[in-house]
Order: structure tokens, then sequence, then C-alpha cells
């Protein structure tokens, strides 16, 4: 592929990246169904199709990692199970839509992801070089900026600035298939609270490590750092709150543990600052914050009748225990990829049944909501059974071992990089939390972590094989 179908490919990444918090977008969505949501998908299909074109009789750049191997086999599994259940699968129909459809369009959209990560892959390899990471990082950033400019003015509308409100009101319609206004919500440019909540667990970890790099505008990061703890608390998201809350104290407890007297006293000062701003903007913005964020996250498992969040809490786990059902009757090839919701009406737990959302998940008539497991993690057990699931598992523990392997070698020769390792551990660990509440593979954050930790990866090699050429950058 000649060098300037590189360069727009490599550039409409760089925009794929920076447009991943829109995933609410109202176009095109007879002709790309689902995938028209993202604003990632977008970018992303040209470069896919230029990629491609381009490279058609050339030799592609593949991963070596174990984890991608393991990839494969996971969708070796998904076609194996789809095979043996093609006779249930092509008399499958509600909602007006069929079986085979369904398998075929969710193989479809899992393709076009897995072919995200190896673009990425091969563009970080053979365009971006050792810089790669620091230039995905930048454009995480980038979106996050652009997220945050959404962000303060749907604050501005939460305190009722009435020019906030109209703003939102005649913006909305350009970027959500909803556009009515939240009242006491913040999403941003997402779809929803909890959607937001699901890129900020993909986020937090990328925009915080520049505090870990950057010296010379440490307060500006800082000030960043702070201003993302305030978006995730009025999202008022609970996955939001626990996956952030859990990101933040990793961070904590491994800075500390590797850092020095003078370095461990400078993150004190730093957890200090982070801690009394986000206190201060917390008492200053809402009464009796304390008590709202705690009866918040309680609510995850609250099982009162009447209280908030009980009707959405029983949708959620009575979904999810719909799909353990499905799995442990169909527990080794499932009933096939794409086929939960045909099943679904006939599994439910009996505490589910009077749920509003539940009723409208189990309606088999057309233009009605498609029914969601709620859960990636349950919807696989159940559309694959456990050799799939074990495979998925598979795929982000190998992983996950990697990047703390590479993370304690470049700890020994170049800060800067480590710090990046640091942020694609909790980020990797942010949207696998996310897999225990949304159940789709169109989140792009997935398949943007495996791309830039199959290149992380071999970092440590190329830094060796360059020694003496290369200068040890942090940002």
């Amino acid at each position: 592929m000649n060098l300037k179908r590189i360069n727009i490919v490599a550039t409409l990444l760089i925009i794929a990246i920076i447009t991943l918090p829109f995933n609410d977008l109202p176009h095109f969505h007879d002709i790309l169904r689902e995938l028209s949501y993202e604003g990632s998908a977008y970018p992303m299909l040209i470069a896919i199709g230029l990629f491609f074109w381009g490279s058609l009789f050339q030799k592609r750049d593949i991963p070596k990692h174990i984890s991608f191997w393991f990839l494969c086999f996971f969708i070796m599994w998904i076609i194996i199970s789809g095979v043996l259940n093609i006779p249930t699968i092509v008399v499958n129909f509600t909602k007006g839509r069929s079986g085979f459809e369904k398998f075929l369009f969710q193989l479809i959209l899992l393709a076009i992801m897995i072919s995200s990560s190896l673009i990425i892959y091969h563009v970080m390899k053979n365009n971006w070089g050792i810089s790669g990471v620091y230039i995905f990082r930048k454009c995480v950033l980038g979106s996050f900026l652009v997220a945050s400019i959404v962000g303060i003015v749907d604050i501005f509308h939460l305190a009722g600035e009435k020019w906030a409100s109209d703003l939102l009101l005649l913006t909305n319609p350009l970027i959500h298939n909803f556009p009515e206004i939240l009242l006491y919500r913040l999403r941003s440019v997402s779809g929803e609270p909890s959607w937001f909540g699901m890129y900020m667990a993909f986020t937090f970890p990328w925009v915080f490590s520049f505090l870990l790099t950057e010296k010379r505008h440490r307060v500006l990061f800082l000030l960043l750092v702070l201003f993302a703890l305030v978006m995730a608390y009025f999202t008022r998201s609970r996955i939001s709150y626990i996956t952030i809350i859990i990101e933040l104290i990793i961070f904590i407890v491994v800075l500390l543990a590797k850092a020095g007297r003078r370095v461990r006293r400078g993150a004190i000062y730093v957890i200090g600052a982070v801690v009394v701003c986000s206190l201060i903007v917390m008492f200053a913005s809402v009464e009796e914050p304390v008590e709202k964020i705690t009866n918040l996250v309680s609510t995850l498992i609250t099982s009162q009748q009447g209280e908030e969040f009980y009707m959405s809490n029983v949708s959620r786990f009575g979904s999810q225990q719909t799909a353990y059902n499905i799995g442990l009757d169909h527990p080794i090839i499932g009933v096939g990829f794409g086929q939960y919701g045909f099943y679904m009406p006939y599994y439910l737990p009996d505490y589910a049944y009077n749920n509003p959302e539940i009723i409208i998940y189990a309606s088999f008539l057309d233009n009605t909501a498609w029914a969601p497991a709620h859960g990636l993690f349950a919807r696989l057990l159940a559309e694959i059974g456990f050799i799939g699931l074990a495979l998925f598992v598979m795929i982000w523990a190998t992983f996950l071992w990697s990047c703390w392997s590479t993370y304690r070698v470049l700890n020994k020769i170049n800060p800067g990089l480590s710090s990046i390792g640091l942020a694609l551990i909790l980020s990797t660990l942010g949207v696998l939390m996310v897999g225990f509440t949304a159940d789709t593979f169109r989140f792009f954050g997935y398949w943007f972590t495996l791309a830039v930790g199959w290149y992380y990866f071999e970092t440590p090699r190329l830094l060796k094989k360059e020694a003496g050429m290369l200068t040890v950058r942090e940002t």
C-alpha cells in the first residue's frame, strides 16, 4: 500500500479514536444498523476499505501475541457453534428479525471490530513506530476534550442555566438518537449517562497518565483529571463510580509502591490535591453528596420495591440470570451467536416477569426494543457456551498478563513507556468491567485496547534493537 494511502488511513484512525464517545448518532440506521450509532464506525469503515483494497495482494502484519490466537480460536468457535445450531437459527424469528439475519449481522459486526484492531496495529507498527502509543494517548486525550466541551454545557444546564439548555436542544438532534435533554444527569456526547460511564472507564487511565509524564503542564492535566471526576460524578452512573474509583485506587497503590521517598511525597501532594478539590466541587454543587453517592452505589444490590433503581436492577439482573439459564441449558455450544433475544422470553426468572422493561424485551411485536443480556460475559455463555466464554476470558487473561510483564520490563529502562503500560492495564480492567453491565461488541474501546496492547508488547524488543538510536522520551 502506497505511503499516501497509509497516511489517509492513519488520519482516519485518529478521527475514529477522537469520535469514540459518540455512541448514539441518529444517522444511516437503515444502512449500518446498530453500527450506525457509533461515531468511530464511520471513519473506521472507510479506513478498512482503503486498507484492504490497498493491501489485497500484499503481506499484512499479524500480531504474534497469544491473545490474538485465542481471538482466532474464539471466532472459529462462534462459527462452529453457529453451524451446529443452524437448524434452530434458521427458524428463529421475533420482532421482525430472523435468527439467520441476526447471526450474520453480528458476525459481520465482529469482523469489522477485529479488522479495526488489526489496522490500528499495522499503522502503529509501520507508520507511527515507537511513538505510536504516545500518538494513541494524545488521540484519546483529544476525544476527552471533545466530550468535556459538551460536558461543560451539560453541567451548566444541570445548574439551571437557560442558555445551556437551549444550546443542548439545538445540538442534541445532530448527535443523539434521543435528543431530549436530561434533567438530572450528564451524558455529554454519549447516548446515556451509563454509556458515557463506559467511555470514561476506557479513557480515565489515559488522561491520568499525563500526570505521570508531563512535568511542564502538570497543573493543566491535574485540572483535566479533576474535571473527569466531576463529569463522572454528574453522570450518576453506578458503573462509572465503581470503575473510576477502582482505577484510581490501583493507580495510587502502584505509584506509591514503586516510588522513592521524594516521588512518593510528590505523589501524596498530587493525590491530596485531587481529593480535596473533588470534595470541594461535590459539596459546593450538591446537597449531601456523600449520602447521595453511598445511596446510589447501594442501589446496585437493592431488592426493596419502591426504592430508586429497583426496577432497573430487576431488569439488569433478570436479563443476566436469563442468559445464565440459557447457558446452563445449552452448556457446550450455546444457542448460537446473536440468538439470546429469541430465547429470552422462555428462560426468564419468576421475579422478572412483571418488570416494565422486561415486558418490552420479551414482546414479540415488531419495533419493540431488542432484548439485551445486560452483560457481555452472560451473553457469551448463553450464545456460545462455556467453551466460547472460556476462550474469550483467555484472550484477556493472556493480554493482561503480558501488559503487566511488559510494564515491569519497561519500568527499568523507560519510565515514560512504563506509565503508558500502567494506563493500558487500568484501561483494560475498565473495559472488562463494562462487560458486566453491557453486552455489545460494538464498543470500540475493546478493540482499540487490543491493538495498542499488541504493539506495546513489542516495545522492549524495539528499544533494545534501536539502542543508541532512540531518545527516551516522556511525552
